[in-house]
């Protein structure tokens, strides 16, 4: 199984400015990618549901968990209503790459969650998007 921690992170008295970044882990613990980037301004559930978004199509045809620190976005994710009305295609296409490759998105503390949670603030900052990949065995 390979375990992805995502996180987003929203510059509160800025606008809005919103950041992303990730973690991706063999089930050794061995990161795999890391990723952090801006993308803008954003709410924070539109910036949670962007992040599992843009990256869980990139994981079709493996056994994946992601873990959120949102659980407003999971309970969204796995079937407990659809959040807003501009988050319904975000929702339904994160749920139709989990069903297709068998991917599961769990709950895990931000405190657990920390160095994704450093990659997405460092996203917000506006300083570029940075993407690093590491051995895949």
């Amino acid at each position: 199984m390979v375990k992805f921690r995502v996180a987003w992170w929203f510059k509160h008295h800025s606008k809005g400015l919103a950041g992303i970044g990730g973690v991706l882990r063999n089930c050794d613990g061995k990161v795999l990618c890391m990723f952090s980037c801006y993308i803008g301004i954003q709410d924070p559930n539109s910036t949670e549901l962007v992040v599992l978004c843009v990256f869980t199509p990139s994981f079709v045809n493996r056994n994946i968990e992601i873990s959120s620190d949102s659980r407003m976005a999971i309970s969204w994710i796995n079937g407990e209503g659809v959040g807003s009305i501009n988050h319904v295609d975000l929702i339904y296409d994160i749920r139709s790459s989990l069903e297709h490759f068998g991917g599961k998105v769990v709950y895990s503390p931000r405190v657990s969650n920390q160095f994704a949670d450093r990659l997405a603030k460092l996203g917000s900052k506006m300083l570029g998007d940075f993407a690093e990949f590491g051995e895949s065995r």
